[in-house]
């Protein structure tokens, strides 16, 4: 999905015409996912790990 999303966003930086709202909807679109694939990897790793010092 990361990458979808940041290929797309590129894409639309090079088209002509692009309204600069689409811009700043696909970069959030981008922080998005990859806030999601970050919760969701601590999530995984801390549900099966733990804490230990």
């Amino acid at each position: 999905m990361f990458y979808g999303a940041f290929v797309t966003k590129m894409l639309l930086l090079r088209r002509p015409g692009v309204p600069g709202w689409l811009l700043a909807v696909a970069g959030g679109v981008l922080l998005a996912v990859l806030a999601g694939v970050w919760l969701t990897s601590a999530l995984w790793f801390f549900a099966g790990h733990g804490l230990s010092f």
